[in-house]
């Protein structure tokens, strides 16, 4: 992915800075630098960002003052716990145009999300996404739960990328966090139109699925 698929969630209250492509992690960002500057900072991970977040974030865990899971795990290429591995290789040795269409179905399955995802989809080549895909299939691991930073869990019941069950195994097994079940598929986000409906999801007394047309 790129920026572009959580670019219509506007906010009044954060700063949002968005990070993909982890073919590498060498980050343009200095986070010493960065989060001196806030009250308080937040950390939102989305499929295999979920993983990269714990890589990235993990040291920085006291400035955190939230962390939130969205649709992955720390074990994002697992038969059990995340995106099966013949899945995965299938994806990467098939990678296309066509297939890459066929991806984006699978992450919305409803045509009205889909049709709003082509509007908001990756400005990013085919070349580009399947060299990332390549990197990743060798480069990622399983980290253990135990030491997880995300406590907020938000899982689709839909998810045909990340299957459901995978997750809610994965996570119940870490314990301490709070998971809410969303009816939606891998790609939630149409149903948000900023960051605070978002993040306000765990608060006491709120419901765990907001209505949205």
């Amino acid at each position: 992915m790129d920026q572009n698929p959580v670019l219509h969630m506007k906010s009044e209250t954060f700063d949002v800075l968005t990070l993909w492509d982890y073919t590498d992690f060498e980050c343009q960002v200095d986070f010493q630098e960065l989060f001196p500057q806030y009250g308080s900072c937040s950390l939102v991970g989305w499929s295999m960002g979920v993983w990269a977040g714990q890589k990235l974030f993990s040291k920085f865990k006291s400035h955190l003052s939230r962390a939130i899971a969205i649709n992955g795990t720390l074990c994002p290429i697992d038969d059990d716990f995340g995106i099966p591995t013949a899945v995965y290789t299938s994806t990467q040795e098939h990678y296309s145009e066509q297939t890459r269409l066929k991806f984006y179905k699978r992450m919305c399955r409803r045509k009205s999300i889909l049709d709003k995802f082509i509007l908001r989809q990756p400005q990013r080549s085919v070349h580009d996404q399947l060299y990332e895909l390549a990197v990743l299939k060798n480069s990622v691991n399983c980290l253990p739960g135990r030491d997880s930073i995300y406590r907020d869990i938000l899982i689709s019941t839909s998810d045909l990328v990340v299957p459901t069950k995978n997750q809610v195994s994965f996570w119940q097994a870490t314990g301490d966090c709070k998971i809410i079940l969303l009816e939606e598929a891998h790609y939630p986000f149409s149903r948000f139109d900023n960051w605070e409906q978002l993040m306000e999801m765990w608060l006491p007394g709120l419901p765990s699925s907001p209505e949205h047309e």
